[in-house]
């Protein structure tokens, strides 16, 4: 019989692939429990990568369009009109 990487949550020997119960210690082995840890890696695969990409959008937010009425960053501001000079 064939082992997989699963062990038994009771004796932690290793189980095979298809059974229903541990063959050493008999402890019932449920199937979804094989399959939930999985998900719950995925899951948590997932969740990492949005954070990377959400944390990457809030230190480097996309540029679009500029608004017309506020100048750019670089530019000085331009005065309605020119200074009296005395």
């Amino acid at each position: 019989m064939p082992a997989s990487s699963d062990r038994c949550t009771r004796c932690l020997q290793p189980v095979p692939v298809n059974v229903r119960r541990c063959p050493q210690c008999g402890e019932a082995l449920l199937p979804g429990e094989r399959k939930m840890s999985l998900y719950l890696a995925v899951i948590g695969v997932v969740a990492i990568l949005l954070l990377v990409v959400l944390g990457l959008f809030i230190i480097n937010p996309p540029t679009g369009d500029a608004d017309p009425d506020r100048p750019e960053k670089g530019a000085p501001a331009t005065p309605a009109k020119k200074p009296v000079l005395d």
